[in-house]
């Protein structure tokens, strides 16, 4: 598993006074056994002949090992999501998330996630790995230029239908007016592929999208983007209720 010089970790309390979460360098092998010069003071076994200070070193079970955690290690939250962590979940971070270890402390980790940084964890609570999800910067660009656009799009609707309602000279002038706004804003909502961060970054082929294996493929019947088109076309259905022509007769006031 580890050679003699490797830094270690232990994963679980050892003996004398050894704790998880110590670390320490192998300074020899055998059987089933690692010699351990730790970092912390245990007070127990030493053996000066292997440069192991009094009260610093231990034999150590090979399987009560690992590699120690540092910072820019990639991890991944191994707590189930029906437990609660020992620094709770909050609002972002779920069981499975994985983020990198941006400090460590003795007995605990401060993670960054994508959505969420300076969240702790006790070392117990992570497991580290070796492949880490890979942000798209150039389509998180692409989708931000295209909601860019889209807002001097939604600034013209406003725009337009502001003059309309202004040259209104009646409610019923007012209620059309207002009518088309509201079709024009949802008709409009960045719901399409040029606004959607994995389409962009996963080039619109599906079948490796990470957000369809949550959501389902956005084109299937039972996706949660149909859900999405569906209600957005019933309420634009629904609006066109919103004035359909009377007239508001009134008195003079």
């Amino acid at each position: 598993m580890f050679k003699v010089g490797d830094r270690i970790e232990l994963k679980e309390d050892g003996p004398f006074v050894a704790k998880k979460g110590y670390t320490g360098v192998i300074k020899a092998e055998g059987g089933n056994d690692y010699t351990i010069h730790f970092d912390e003071d245990i007070c127990g076994w030493s053996d000066t002949s292997l440069g192991i200070p009094r009260g610093h070193g231990a034999f150590i079970n090979k399987l009560n090992v690992t590699a120690p955690f540092r910072v820019g290690d990639a991890v991944c939250v191994i707590v189930p999501q029906s437990e609660e962590p020992f620094f709770k979940w909050g609002d972002y971070v779920k069981s499975g998330d994985i983020g990198i270890v941006g400090a460590i402390t003795t007995d605990s980790l401060i993670i960054n996630f994508p959505n969420r940084e300076g969240w702790m964890a006790l070392k117990g609570e992570v497991k580290k790995v070796t492949t880490v999800p890979v942000f798209d910067t150039k389509a998180r660009a692409l989708m931000i230029d295209s909601i860019e656009k889209f807002k001097r799009v939604y600034e013209a609707i406003f725009n337009n239908n502001i003059k309309l309602l202004k040259r209104a000279n009646s409610p019923e002038g007012l209620m059309e007016a207002k009518k088309r706004l509201l079709v024009s804003l949802v008709d409009l909502l960045p719901l399409n592929p040029n606004q959607c961060y994995f389409c962009l970054s996963n080039k619109n082929k599906c079948a490796k999208c990470e957000y369809a294996q949550f959501h389902g493929v956005c084109t299937e019947e039972n996706s949660t983007y149909t859900t999405i088109i569906k209600a957005k076309d019933k309420l634009c259905e629904a609006l066109q209720e919103y004035y359909t022509g009377e007239s508001y007769r009134r008195e003079n006031r």
